[in-house]
């Protein structure tokens, strides 16, 4: 039980370590006082009517459309992988192109994030009722990683409207409620056009959080299909972050349309590793970095 509890305090430690964050960047005028962040549900940083309030940062991807990827972390209001195409826009105009501009710009910064100017309950974006389901928030994206180092606010996209097109994939993560680990490595798959990502799978304690650019030959994915949801799996490749897959690798797997019957052969090669975390994801999670996200260049 000390054990657990220990677990716990850290857990708890490293929340507030990231709402320290998120405080302090509310001073530099890119995020209001948090405690004044009231959003629909009722959520300020003082006033937590539910107690997964949260303030949900997101990493972003692509450029022919533009998805988002919730930070998640076990044992806390972030228990969730939540990936969304949404669309960006401000007084009514959509923004997209100009993100994607960024991008494009600055070829060398993979990483991008985006910050809800709102504390609000993730899980009212994918949860009960569909018409009664919360389908936007306000936020500010950033050129790098928003709690890190390195960070670079885009005036153009500073309160942006964020709106959810579709849910790709949401899924609670860790004791109780999360999947079952799987044996073999398995990727999210999604994109649209000739862009195309993978998402780590992730179920429990350890694991870890990666998202690949990948091209994929064998099997065209088609829209309907993404829009059903794709899951491919490596064969013969333990789930571990150390094995996880790597940019330059060309590898056959096994993909699978959710609902369909059959089992597709596919072969992906990675061209780009936009985001790897594998701290927070830990057992006894930590903002510090370990080796493999130093090695990966994730050491910022």
């Amino acid at each position: 039980m000390l054990i657990g509890l220990f677990k716990d305090m850290g857990t708890w430690r490293l929340r507030l370590a990231r709402a320290a964050v998120i405080a302090s960047l509310g001073t530099i005028g890119c995020l209001a006082p948090a405690n004044g962040l009231a959003a629909p549900d009722g959520c300020t940083e003082l006033h937590k009517p539910d107690p997964d309030c949260g303030q949900h940062n997101m990493m972003m991807v692509g450029e022919q459309a533009v998805f988002v990827s919730h930070l998640p972390m076990f044992n806390s209001e972030h228990r969730f992988q939540v990936i969304m195409e949404v669309e960006l826009a401000k007084a009514g105009h959509n923004l997209d192109s100009v993100y994607a501009d960024d991008r494009k710009a600055h070829l060398n910064i993979g990483m991008y994030t985006v910050t809800p100017q709102e504390i609000f309950v993730l899980s009212r974006m994918f949860r009960g009722d569909e018409a009664a389901r919360r389908t936007s928030f306000p936020g500010t994206v950033f050129r790098g990683h928003f709690e890190r180092r390195g960070r670079t606010q885009l005036g153009p996209l500073t309160g942006v409207d964020v709106t959810a097109k579709r849910v790709v994939y949401a899924q609670e993560i860790g004791p109780p409620s999360g999947l079952s680990r799987s044996d073999a490595l398995q990727y999210i798959v999604f994109g649209r056009g000739s862009e195309m990502f993978l998402a780590h799978r992730i179920t429990q304690p350890p694991d870890f959080d990666q998202l690949l650019k990948v091209k994929m030959s064998g099997h065209d994915f088609t829209k309907d299909e993404l829009d059903t949801g794709v899951l491919v799996t490596v064969p013969n490749r333990p789930n571990a972050a150390a094995r996880r897959l790597r940019q330059g690798e060309v590898v056959g797997v096994t993909g699978h349309v959710t609902g369909a019957h059959m089992f597709l052969p596919v072969k992906v090669e990675v061209v780009g590793e936009p985001y790897f975390e594998e701290g927070e994801l830990a057992s006894d999670p930590t903002f510090d970095p370990t080796p493999l996200e130093i090695g990966a260049g994730f050491g910022n």
